[in-house]
């Protein structure tokens, strides 16, 4: 999934829309706003309300735990207290978010300022999403007949 996301034409759009001071960023940020715009425009893609989709798939993660790797039961353990399905819903949850991921660089980062361009793209950002989501799906499903 990541590679078709990466070398989609419509991503690399995206990415065009960020400012330069962090263009370099620019795959992380889109990622980022790219669950925004899921969550902005849901009821597109979905019967069920988002939180209820959330809540069920914490459910049904939580479920299927035993089943999982040991090593990935404290990740996921904590995906579920710290609500990232749902994290993505508001703006300032994308700052809280960008602020968390620039503290994972090596060198001091801070990436919450990017969000005015986010926001001030916002529009487009969710034009390319709308665009580039059925894609996303239709190879999704390809994927998985392999």
């Amino acid at each position: 999934m990541d590679r078709f996301t990466d070398a989609h034409p419509i991503v690399k759009r995206s990415k065009t829309l960020i400012s330069p001071p962090y263009r370099r960023f620019s795959g992380i940020l889109v990622d980022i706003f790219y669950d925004y715009c899921l969550s902005q425009t849901w009821e597109h893609y979905h019967l069920i309300p988002l939180d209820q989709f959330i809540a069920q798939s914490y459910t049904t993660l939580l479920q299927t735990l035993s089943s999982t790797p040991e090593k990935a039961h404290r990740p996921l353990r904590y995906l579920v207290e710290q609500n990232w399905l749902g994290e993505y819903q508001t703006l300032p949850n994308i700052e809280h978010s960008l602020q968390s991921v620039s503290q994972r660089f090596k060198r001091p980062t801070h990436l919450s300022p990017a969000l005015i361009d986010l926001r001030e793209q916002e529009d487009k950002f969710i034009q390319d999403f709308q665009l580039f989501h059925p894609e996303l799906i239709t190879h999704s499903k390809q994927s998985l007949k392999y």
